[in-house]
This record gives structure tokens, sequence and C-alpha cells, in this order.
């Protein structure tokens, strides 16, 4: 005798189970597709030089070392990046962030994927999700808490990486 529930493929026709439209699959609610957040992607950087520090931060600006930092991480529209050797900064770089105005959620996750490719040693931001201060902290990444509307140089100076 072949039961409705026991039927098809499987052990029947539960949740993620048997026949029917992206049933049996596990990918969640959205049936493996991903958003439009993650195949977006930063502009690639340079490794940071030998010995130097790489500090991360989201900013309104892109005036370098005077840009302001962000009360969003995910959704700055800046991201500055400063390479810092022997208490001096080598090399400041303000990117766009693709991620400020994607549609949709994981913003923070994909540009926490960023600063962990781009080797990044120490993050400024006023606020991180739960997500986001638990994968950097994991990963080994230092998170310096600021205030947003602090220019860059002066949480630097007040952390002690430059002179």
């Amino acid at each position: 005798m072949d039961h409705p529930y026991y039927s098809g493929y499987g052990r029947g026709q539960g949740w993620r189970r048997g026949k029917g439209r992206s049933q049996g699959r596990g990918y969640g609610w959205q049936g493996g597709r991903q958003t439009s957040v993650h195949r977006q992607s930063l502009t690639p950087l340079p490794p940071p030089p030998r010995g130097a520090i790489r500090v991360v931060a989201p900013t309104i600006d892109d005036t370098g070392l005077e840009s302001i930092v962000d009360r969003r991480f995910g959704r700055a529209p800046f991201i500055t990046v400063v390479d810092i050797v022997d208490k001096s900064p080598v090399s400041v770089v303000a990117v766009p962030n693709p991620y400020a105005t994607a549609p949709g959620g994981g913003a923070g996750r994909a540009l926490v994927h960023w600063i962990l490719v781009f080797r990044a040693n120490i993050l400024i931001a006023p606020y991180l999700g739960l997500h986001a201060s638990m994968v950097l902290q994991q990963s080994g990444i230092r998170i310096i808490p600021a205030q947003p509307g602090v220019r860059v140089i002066d949480i630097l100076r007040m952390n002690g990486l430059i002179v």
C-alpha cells in the first residue's frame, strides 16, 4: 500500500524531503540562491608591505587620514585602509564600498570576508554585529571601538599606532 505521506524520494514529503520544488536540497528558504551582495567585490588591494600593520576603517568620505569614521560598518560609503610601518603611515587608500547600496542583507558579512582576504590586522569601528565581531576576533584581528564622527588620524594617534 502506497501511503501519500511516505511516498516519493527519501523518507516522505516532510520538511526538505521528497519530491517537489526546492525540497531535498537543504539550502534554506531561498533554494540555494545567493543575494546580490555576495556577488559584488571591493577593489583589490596590494598586500601590505613587510612588517606593516594594516588598519581598516569604515568612513564617510575618501579624504585619507582625515576621513571621518562612519557609524555603520557594512553600509559605510568608503573603506579607508592605512598601512603603518614604524609608527608612520606608508600608504593610505580609500576604496568605495559597493556593499553600501547593495540590496538585501549581508553587507557586514561580505565586508568581513574582504577584510580577512586582504590581511587587515586592526579594524576601527563604532559598532559591529554579532557575526562580524565573532569572526574577526576568532581570526585574530584587533577591534578598536571608536566614536562615529572622529577622524581616522585622531583614532590612530589615541591608540599609539602613529606618532
